[in-house]
């Protein structure tokens, strides 16, 4: 393949041998078949020595790669399998059917214990202004991070340590999932890269980030004596810039149990690749549920009276029945082992979700306008699958009926339906 840069143009974004016209969002490939530019056009190109005419002309499934090439995505691999470049894996879709899809969906959003009930943010239907920038938001605006409508906003959450988001300058802060959670909590903190938080220390700072280097948290010794976490939120190209500055990649590298995204923009990865808000969630649960562990096991160690010396017959008969599974010890395994670690709800109670209130209201706002009638149509970039098909979703975001019976009725009815 060749490769001719013309004076008219200008390097852009994208693979090498490809160049963005200034002018046009298109691109200009040669190679030994032609030049593919636009779709089915002639021009001619001049350089200074040399003049060539090439027909030009461009498949869908160039497009297709070309697009892929460069798609954008959010947020964090929980098992670190981003090292792979994007151009080398294959958009999948889920492993779960529709109706299972529906019924673990359904059965998350309804155990999660919001402060405000869905349906009153639901009742927002204008836009007020801002009182800083005087722009006109529905929720909160998310250049000011102020809140609009604060008869529908949760209380100021607190959280089990600092969260510091470095916001890459070229994300739409319009699009960002963190925002909205950084309204909610004063513990989380937005700063826009190349600035980053340069009063932390690594004694003390964890960022979430999938390399060679991470461990999983209960890898972590002394977790509870981490006060701070960093995430990134920007594509996965420009997360590895930020991840290599020294004033990030000092901290020690963590990752989370793999989970599946409920993120509704399209992205060229797998389910497993979330969003930066639900990396937020997932680490603080999984934060909380390992330090509550830790503390359950020693409380529970502390709680065993000492024994008076046994007797000779006594030491004879326990050396008998000794087996491994007959010790006492909490296993943190033992814990988890139940479907998901949310699993562990006795040490989790629902501590942080209000950081979702926002991301849980747009994605059932996404499921329902996409199976509300035929006539809409979404993207073909998303994987296989995401549209949840044949299930309701207005028992998630229904204002209670005035009957407590009838509404306990539709509350057993919902149950029913999804399993």
């Amino acid at each position: 393949m060749i490769l001719i840069l013309l004076p008219s143009y200008r390097a852009g974004s994208g693979c090498s041998g490809v160049r963005r016209d200034a002018k046009s969002p298109t691109y200009i490939r040669l190679t030994a078949e032609g030049t593919e530019r636009g779709a089915h056009t002639h021009i001619r190109t001049r350089t200074r020595t040399h003049t060539h005419t090439h027909t030009q002309s461009i498949t869908k499934a160039s497009r297709a790669n070309l697009r892929s090439r460069s798609g954008i995505f959010e947020g964090y691999s929980p098992e670190g399998s981003r090292g792979q470049s994007i151009m080398k894996r294959l958009r999948s879709g889920y492993t779960d059917s529709n109706d299972e899809r529906a019924v673990k969906v359904h059965t998350f959003i309804k155990n999660l214990h919001f402060s405000v009930p869905l349906y009153r943010l639901r009742e927002q239907k204008d836009r007020r202004e801002c009182p800083k920038c005087h722009k006109r938001r529905l929720f909160y605006c998310y250049d000011c991070l102020t809140i609009v409508h604060p008869e529908s906003h949760p209380p100021p959450l607190a959280l089990p340590l600092n969260v510091y988001v470095v916001l890459h300058p070229n994300e739409l802060r319009g699009k960002s999932t963190s925002l909205a959670a950084s309204t909610i909590s004063p513990d989380l903190h937005i700063v826009e890269y190349p600035a980053v938080p340069e009063q932390l220390e690594p004694e003390d700072t964890l960022v979430l980030y999938p390399s060679e280097k991470s461990v999983e948290l209960h890898e972590v010794d002394h977790l509870d004596q981490y006060k701070n976490v960093v995430f990134i939120d920007s594509t996965w190209q420009q997360s590895k810039a930020i991840a290599r500055d020294e004033r990030v990649s000092k901290f020690k590298h963590v990752r989370i149990k793999s989970q599946t995204s409920l993120f509704w923009r399209f992205q060229n990865n797998d389910p497993t690749y979330l969003a930066t808000v639900e990396a937020i969630y997932y680490f603080l649960r999984e934060y909380i549920t390992q330090v509550n562990t830790v503390k359950a096991q020693l409380e529970h160690s502390g709680s065993i009276s000492s024994p008076s010396p046994p007797t000779e017959h006594q030491i004879e008969s326990n050396d008998s029945k000794a087996s491994p599974s007959a010790s006492n010890e909490i296993s943190p395994k033992t814990i988890d082992g139940a479907a998901s670690s949310i699993e562990t709800t006795a040490f989790y109670d629902g501590e942080v979700d209000d950081l979702l209130f926002y991301y849980i209201n747009q994605y059932i706002g996404v499921q329902q306008r996409y199976t509300s009638g035929n006539a809409n149509k979404y993207t073909d970039r998303h994987f296989s699958g995401y549209i949840i098909q044949n299930t309701s979703w207005d028992e998630l975001v229904a204002a209670p009926l005035a009957d407590g019976n009838a509404s306990e009725k539709l509350t057993k009815a919902a149950r029913e339906a999804i399993g």
